[in-house]
């Protein structure tokens, strides 16, 4: 097993899973039909997300067996399923292994095909792989893992059938969105009818009901119950109402702008896990610069949220940017990495894009949530009461587009993250972070809908319905949507 093999792949990150490479090659050369998905797929596409799960090899459903015992013969080792270093249940269809050498990292999950809606029988093989450059480790092609995306996604949504745990942690919502991302104009063209229509419509339905009554009628277009005619003129009507009255709100200065499409920049893209948490730990340490608090991705990592993040963003007095920005470019901490201001202490680690902003989502700034911080390994975050309520707003402000969608997808994770945090520590809202932010019923509302009804429960748990903003204190525009979408004035915390 050679760590130089993979060097030539185009992506560092990608590189270093040297063991889990190398045993897609060698299943490759021995014969047995697999390729590589989930959330490594999509970074050998070109998104940006980093690698903190097990990689999933979908294998023919009859040759997953023969397959680990083949594995088990060159190093490999079969192991418990886990997650954050506690054993779950056991999937009698897959089996999970890790190489000898590699410890606590990420290790490898055989996977059945059909989990996956992948026909990797001889006949459709070679036509459904294509191989990760210098190698020979096989991927679908992006076009057939798109269309199997679908039918697990929409598998997940209609069907009452037990899913492999191991599903759970591959946010496969979040997948899709950022194949959504990726995905050209001509391509989406030439998808099924039931798929590009599940691609427009899916996206503009709000609530998990409204979504999954897209995935029947796609369901029932793929059967030739329909046409896509009919399944379009049976679309639920709600979604499309609450989007015009939507559309007529006006919109803060610091709604997020949509997001820029991918491919991001190749420094970007390559950015680990470590280094950010390293250069974070690292600008802790400097001495004479002003006081700053990290925020966003970076502050989830320091917390021990396993979700990726690409840069490190801070919050500084707005007086005090310049000087901040100044005094690591004199001591050569900054560097310019494909147009964007890094930072890097260590030249044998990869620069970290840095961001310092001087506002957050819904206006705050560092003198008004300075005093509501906590200590943080060595640095200072936000206190996880304030994260919290900023991060609900920002998964709000986030742009009606695909990407807009991507990265609420994100913010929807950080929230059950930060949720199951406070309730670890019998956290709860406090009176403080109540005066500093105020979440519109509207917002409130739009987040019930997306989320899971018992993580809901856990934002009450917490305190969280102290942030809503008074039904009075809302415009008129605000009332008549909130209206029009809860069929109610009655808070979305008290309303079924």
């Amino acid at each position: 097993m050679d760590s130089d093999r993979y060097k030539d792949v185009g992506d560092s990150h990608v590189a270093c899973f040297v063991p889990q490479l190398y045993a897609a090659e060698l299943l490759a050369k021995a014969g047995y039909r697999l390729c590589i998905v989930s959330d490594f797929a999509v970074r050998v596409y070109g998104l940006d997300n980093m690698i903190a799960a097990d990689l999933v090899f979908a294998i023919c459903d009859d040759q997953i067996s023969d397959a680990a015992a083949y594995l088990l013969s060159h190093d490999f080792k079969k192991v418990p399923f886990e997650r954050r270093g506690t054993e779950t249940v056991e999937d009698d269809a897959s089996i999970r292994i890790k190489h000898s050498t590699l410890g606590t990292n990420v290790g490898i999950i055989l996977s059945p095909a059909s989990v996956w809606h992948l026909d990797l029988g001889t006949a459709h093989y070679q036509a459904s792989i294509t191989m990760l450059p210098s190698t020979s480790c096989p991927f679908p092609r992006f076009s057939v893992f798109l269309n199997s995306m679908i039918e697990t996604l929409v598998d997940q949504i209609v069907t009452a059938r037990a899913q492999p745990r191991y599903l759970e942690h591959c946010h496969m919502q979040w997948i899709y969105s950022g194949m959504i991302v990726l995905c050209p104009e001509d391509l989406r063209e030439r998808l099924p009818p039931e798929n590009q229509f599940f691609i427009k419509y899916f996206y503009k339905m709000l609530s998990h009901s409204d979504r999954a009554d897209i995935c029947r009628l796609r369901q029932a277009v793929q059967d030739g119950e329909m046409d896509v005619t009919t399944a379009t003129d049976s679309l639920p009507q709600k979604p499309f109402r609450i989007a015009e009255l939507k559309s007529k709100l006006p919109r803060p200065s610091y709604w997020l702008p949509p997001t820029p499409r991918w491919p991001t920049p190749f420094a970007m893209a390559n950015v680990k896990n470590g280094n950010v948490l390293e250069t974070i730990n690292k600008l802790a340490l400097v001495e004479d610069i002003p006081p700053f608090i990290v925020v966003g991705g970076g502050a989830m990592r320091l917390m021990g949220n396993e979700r990726h993040t690409a840069d490190i963003d801070i919050l500084i007095e707005s007086s005090e940017r310049d000087s901040f920005l100044a005094y690591l470019r004199k001591h050569e901490h900054l560097v310019q990495a494909d147009n964007r201001t890094a930072i890097q202490f260590d030249s044998s680690i990869e620069p970290v894009p840095l961001d310092v902003l001087v506002e957050l989502a819904g206006g705050l700034r560092y003198s008004d949530v300075r005093h509501l911080t906590a200590p943080c390994h060595s640095t200072t975050i936000l206190r996880p009461d304030i994260a919290l309520g900023i991060k609900i707003q920002t998964w709000y402000l986030r742009a009606d587009d695909e990407h807009g969608e991507h990265k609420s997808r994100g913010d929807l994770n950080d929230i059950n993250f930060l949720l199951n945090f406070m309730l670890e520590r019998g956290l709860k809202v406090e009176d403080d972070c109540a005066q500093k932010i105020q979440v519109s019923y509207l917002n409130m509302y739009c987040l019930r809908s997306c989320m899971v009804p018992a993580n809901f429960e856990k934002m009450k748990y917490c305190g969280v319905q102290k942030l809503l903003k008074p039904w009075a204190e809302h415009d008129p525009e605000q009332k008549e949507l909130y209206e029009a979408m809860a069929g109610t004035d009655i808070d979305p915390f008290t309303s079924s």
